[in-house]
């Protein structure tokens, strides 16, 4: 029998949340996918900003205790503290004045990563390095941002936003099915530590009906290596009716994301009632 999930409440209670505003130097247009360049640019803030040694470009000397080390690579702890959302920048042209928002989830390191962002948007996310001024910063509830589960019964409709490449016995799942989402936000609950007690065993008894599977190759633009890359994924758009258990770990995934190797770093899930 699977554990009951705490309150959704307890778990937003351990992230910090905030939504910046920012504008362009001048006019950039945005790939698809800005979340790999701004991930990219984030992590090369955050040696910039927290980094005693001087690693550079290399592997982090240091290790657990470094900044850098805890907060943005998965090393052996395996559990990146945050999540972007990029999606009010993807594909866009922005002229200089036109105000876009990043979003910011955070679960440890939420002071310095914040201060990181602000000096990566500062540097650029675009081949050109344009810089962004950030008007303004907002902290938000994250507890207001997603609905009461209890005012949600029945059908939803679960989407894979951004490109996926989930895994599956470590390797590729590209046609992954509804339970699959289940098991990726499970394991990203885990690496991240929010959850208390054991987790569930999702077996393949969820109710869902495929609406609509994209698939093929997604270029990217990785700010770390300054060159294009190709990512093997796909997006899904599922009907589901979850049990109670299932549509809280579905609310869950749309916090913490879905796991790594994804258009967003950490992946967007959308439950639309």
């Amino acid at each position: 029998m699977n554990p009951t999930p705490l309150p959704l409440s307890e778990v937003l209670a351990q992230a910090r949340w905030w939504r910046l505003r920012i504008s362009p130097l001048r006019r950039v247009q945005l790939p698809d996918f800005t979340g790999p360049a701004l991930r990219a640019a984030l992590g090369a803030a955050c040696r910039l900003t927290g980094c005693a040694q001087g690693c550079d470009q290399g592997p982090c000397r240091v290790g657990a205790g470094c900044f850098f080390y805890d907060a943005f690579e998965p090393g052996t702890a395996g559990r990146p503290a945050y999540r972007l959302d990029t999606s009010d920048l993807d594909g866009r042209t922005v002229e200089p004045g036109e105000v876009r928002e990043v979003g910011l989830v955070c679960f440890s390191h939420a002071g310095p990563l914040l201060a990181a962002l602000q000096v990566a948007l500062a540097r650029g996310l675009d081949r050109g390095r344009t810089g962004w001024t950030v008007r303004a910063v907002e902290e938000v509830s994250g507890a207001a941002l997603l609905p009461a589960l209890e005012a949600a019964p029945g059908e939803r409709v679960v989407e894979l936003r951004t490109p996926a490449c989930l895994e599956q016995d470590r390797a590729p799942l590209l046609r992954p099915e509804a339970v699959d989402v289940l098991h990726a936000i499970r394991k990203r609950a885990k690496s991240l530590g929010v959850l208390v007690g054991p987790l569930p065993v999702f077996g393949g008894e969820v109710e869902a009906r495929l609406l609509e599977r994209g698939e093929g190759e997604v270029k990217i633009w990785s700010a770390r290596r300054q060159q294009e890359q190709y990512l093997r994924a796909c997006t899904a758009r599922w009907r589901v009716r979850p049990t109670p258990e299932q549509a809280w770990w579905l609310e869950l995934g749309r916090v913490i994301g879905i796991g790594g190797r994804t258009a967003y770093g950490f992946g967007v899930l959308g439950c639309l009632v």
